[in-house]
């Protein structure tokens, strides 16, 4: 999970692209 974090923070424009399931994933983390 942090993995993808962290490849996220670095890639913003997919961050923006797939919002739904970075919502997903950060809930999974929290």
């Amino acid at each position: 999970m942090v993995l993808i974090a962290r490849v996220l923070e670095q890639q913003p424009e997919i961050l923006i692209m797939d919002e739904p399931t970075s919502k997903l994933i950060f809930s999974e983390i929290s």
